[in-house]
Parts: C-alpha cells; sequence; structure tokens
C-alpha cells in the first residue's frame, strides 16, 4: 500500500498550484505549476528558503534545488490527497480502496 506523507511545506504551496480552464475543462499546468516555468526557484521563494543570496555557494543551491522538485512532487500527491478527501492536514496518509478515501494513518 502507497503511503503519501503530507508536509507543512506541501499545505503551504498546494495554494499556490496554477489552474486553468480550457474550454470548458480544468486542468493543472505541468509546465508553469506555480505560474512561472522555472518553478524551483518558485518554489524557494514561496517557501521564503534562501536562494538568491549572493552568499549562497553553488552545491547549496543545487541542494535546495534538488528539495524544491522533492517538496513538488510530493505537493502533487498532497494534491490528490486533497481532491480526494475535500479535507487534507499534515501526517501520513494511505488509500483505502473500500471507501476511495484517504485515510491518515
Amino acid at each position: 500500500m502507497t503511503k503519501i506523507t503530507v508536509t507543512k511545506d506541501h499545505l503551504i504551496l498546494i495554494p499556490y498550484l496554477c489552474f486553468s480552464i480550457d474550454e470548458g475543462h480544468p486542468y493543472f499546468d505541468y509546465k508553469r505549476p506555480y505560474g512561472n516555468s522555472n518553478f524551483p526557484e518558485q518554489i524557494c521563494e514561496i517557501l521564503e528558503w534562501d536562494f538568491d543570496s549572493e552568499e549562497c555557494e553553488d552545491e547549496y543551491k543545487d541542494e535546495t534545488l534538488n528539495k524544491a522538485y522533492k517538496i513538488h512532487e510530493g505537493a502533487l500527491e498532497a494534491l490528490h490527497v486533497l481532491l480526494t478527501n475535500l479535507y487534507i492536514e499534515e501526517g501520513c496518509y494511505t488509500y483505502d480502496p473500500k471507501t476511495e478515501k484517504y485515510i491518515k494513518i
């Protein structure tokens, strides 16, 4: 059974995810998930991570961008929990096929 862990960072990012409507159909903008094509840097900005500082070393910037990609993947999983349950909070969830909902464990 797949577990999804929802963190505070995921809950902060979800409202920033960009959705549009095309010919009456809603869709998620995968190319610009937070409104800009450079979404890892946007995640750093939204979560107020020190990224643009001149004092930041390249290695730190690379680690921060990798962390941003992982947070983004988790935010999409958290969004799935939210859309399925119409409710979400921090914690670990697993899908229950009987109720077709995610159960907090």
